[in-house]
């Protein structure tokens, strides 16, 4: 840095807080409150003044404070002042203090933003509900590292407890068979449900979290039957398998739901650092509690039964929020439903956030438990009576609807739906607005009926679908302006096999 004081010329280097005499012709260097400076000046003396330097030459002195950005001069005094830094203390050298403290602020700020954007990505690109998302998996990933030390923990004193005289061998062999029957668990889950991943997310997620909690029992139990560790291990591994396959291949999903642009590898790559950092902290913390009953082998082997009615609670607590906190924008059977269902009642489509906090990730769907609940299946478990037979030959219902709809009404109510291999997400929607009309007029009909519910008739069910299409572009507008992705719909393995 540089500047120009009429014909001197200084460059600021250093800091220091001494007073400077400059000679005829010589390059001196020195430092006076934050900065030194260097260069050749003539019949000029330098000194420091707290915080400022002041240089006086044969004229006028000046001041030169820092105000965080740039060196700044102020006229200081005439000619034949007296330069002491000790006896000068001015509105000067109260403003750089100032200066100084609003310089370190900002210091500190840039090395907090600097570790935040080294965890977490930029808020302006991702979803609000991203924050929410990242304090419970913070949460759950602490649980769930503690959970997996302890269980580690158990099976080496399962191991060691239950292979007397032949402990290298054992273990090996146990280890070894354990561990493959754990990969044939994680290629089945993989291979026969990994389709139906995306049409349920969140139920599919929490369903391994809570088997993965059972796994973990086992192992936590090896150390008290080591004779059974072979097929306890075995077990524990495939159902920690199942856990961990549905984790890994669900998340990409979440982190697409969060990216506001293309940045779903920079919200994953971020999701890593933020699971290393919170895994090592619960290896701190596990490793602490080791240490703590390290002199005591009867608490040291109980340990980890003591802390699974803690870790493993906490650990699906956390896991529960971490899903609830998820606004999914994407339409499945179920999120489809409760829109169409609250269109028709209600005449408005909730929002992501509305409809994220009325999903089950337990129970099934309230749909499915109440009246008519529909079920989308092949072709051939679709037509069960002569009715829908008849109803299905019809060329002019093979002709108009991409969808075959059939109704039953005994001997238990339900409604049953089969897509044709052209049907695309506008007739998947229309199809279930008209199972929600239908269920709306039953429910009317069942308050007027003292007998209970009434049938739904071919009539009736015309009516629906004709109220279905009229309502249906509206109904579309208003899930755009909602926020919804509406194409395309996930649907499950099942409900993708279509007829021609």
């Amino acid at each position: 840095m540089s500047m120009r004081l009429k014909h001197h010329r200084m460059r600021v280097v250093g800091y220091s807080t001494n007073s400077i005499d400059m000679g005829s012709e010589k390059g001196g260097s020195g430092s006076v409150g934050e900065f030194c400076w260097e260069g050749h000046v003539s019949g000029v003396r330098f000194c420091s003044a707290s915080m400022g330097v002041l240089a006086t030459n044969a004229s006028e002195t000046m001041a030169y404070v820092w105000d965080g950005k740039r060196v700044a001069i102020q006229e200081y005094g005439k000619e034949g002042s007296q330069c002491d830094g000790r006896e000068h203390v001015s509105s000067s050298s109260q403003e750089v203090a100032v200066s100084w403290v609003g310089d370190a602020q900002r210091h500190i700020r840039r090395r907090i933003e600097s570790l935040h954007s080294a965890f977490f990505p930029r808020r302006d690109m991702v979803t609000p509900d991203y924050w929410e998302y990242v304090k419970w998996r913070g949460w759950h990933r602490l649980f769930s590292s503690m959970v997996s030390i302890f269980s580690t923990q158990s099976l080496l004193l399962a191991v060691g407890v239950g292979a007397k005289k032949t402990l290298p061998a054992a273990a090996g062999i146990n280890w070894v068979l354990k561990d493959g029957l754990g990969r044939l668990g994680r290629l089945t889950v993989a291979t026969r449900f990994g389709e139906s991943f995306d049409s349920d997310l969140k139920r599919f997620r929490f369903a391994s979290s809570l088997v993965y909690g059972g796994a973990v029992a086992l192992d936590y139990l090896t150390p008290l039957m080591p004779a059974y560790f072979l097929p306890m291990a075995a077990v524990a591994n495939i159902g920690k398998s199942v856990g961990l396959t549905t984790y890994i291949a669900t998340q990409p999903a979440f982190f697409k739901s969060f990216a506001k642009s293309e940045n779903i590898a920079d919200i994953s790559a971020k999701a890593q650092a933020q699971q290393m950092a919170i895994d090592t902290l619960g290896l701190a913390l596990a490793v602490s509690l080791n240490l703590a009953v390290r002199r005591h082998d009867t608490a040291r082997r109980f340990l980890p039964l003591a802390l699974f009615p803690i870790l493993v609670p906490a650990d699906l607590y956390s896991i529960y929020n971490e899903l609830r906190s998820v606004h999914l924008r994407t339409l499945n059977k179920e999120r489809a439903e409760f829109l169409a269902k609250a269109w028709v009642e209600h005449g408005h489509v909730p929002t992501p956030d509305v409809v994220s906090r009325q999903e089950r990730l337990i129970l099934p769907p309230l749909t499915a438990l109440g009246t008519y609940p529909l079920t989308i299946m092949p072709l051939e478990e679709s037509l069960k009576t002569k009715d829908s037979v008849d109803a299905f030959i019809q060329p002019l219902q093979r002709k108009k609807k991409k969808y075959f709809l059939s109704v039953e009404n005994a001997p238990r109510r339900d409604v049953s739906v089969t897509l044709r291999h052209d049907a695309e997400t506008r007739d998947i929607l229309e199809m279930i607005l008209v199972v929600a009309y239908m269920r709306r007029d039953m429910s009317k009909m069942s308050d007027m009926n003292a007998h209970g519910p009434g049938s739904c008739s071919v009539s009736e069910k015309s009516r629906a679908e004709r109220r279905a299409i009229s309502a249906l572009p509206r109904f579309l507008q208003q899930l755009k302006e909602a926020g919804w992705q509406i194409d395309p719909i996930t649907l499950s393995r099942t409900e993708r096999i279509f007829y021609k």
